[in-house]
């Protein structure tokens, strides 16, 4: 169902959603097995539910991060190998996983942002710009004359014009 509305990574979301289909069928088995044997299964039901409240109590964060990365996964605000920036980080996405997302920021520096921070904040994706505005500051020595600073100037000229992936509006 995911591969026909082309969901990017209909691979990892399936197993994730398979593998808490095969943990709810597996609880649901051992439940029926025991009734059937005769084991009162209320006292059963009642404390899984208790532990089951514990449990999502304390793997709140958890929970929320996996949520979030389904979130990234489905909506693809960003990719694998695209330029993110974020209130906290900014850089290209190394791997997007269950619970995290890793980042290679400019400086070379390997972060990873749990998901559920990056889906809580705004997201711009410099990879998908069509257009850049580069301010370029160009710094020269005191010794440069003015001839040699004009035939600089006109060369960096020359060779932004000649380039087809310019815009010269």
């Amino acid at each position: 169902l995911l591969k026909t509305r082309n969901v990017e990574y209909a691979d990892t979301i399936a197993n994730m959603l398979s593998a808490v289909i095969r943990m709810i069928i597996c609880l649901l088995g051992f439940a029926i097995i025991c009734y059937s044997m005769g084991y009162d299964i209320s006292a059963f039901v009642a404390s899984l539910s208790i532990g089951t409240a514990a449990l999502a109590f304390a793997a709140k964060d958890l929970f929320g991060n996996i949520f979030a990365s389904l979130i990234i996964l489905m909506d693809a605000p960003f990719r694998e190998k695209e330029w993110i920036a974020s209130k906290d980080v900014e850089g290209i996405v190394e791997k997007i996983t269950l619970r995290s997302t890793s980042i290679r920021t400019l400086s070379g520096e390997l972060v990873y942002v749990p998901s559920s921070v990056l889906t809580n904040g705004m997201i711009i994706n410099r990879s998908r710009n069509k257009k850049r505005r580069i301010l370029l500051t160009v710094k020269l020595a005191l010794e440069n004359n003015s001839e040699d600073i004009r035939k600089i100037i006109n060369e960096i000229n020359d060779y932004l014009r000649k380039d087809e992936d310019i815009i010269h509006e």
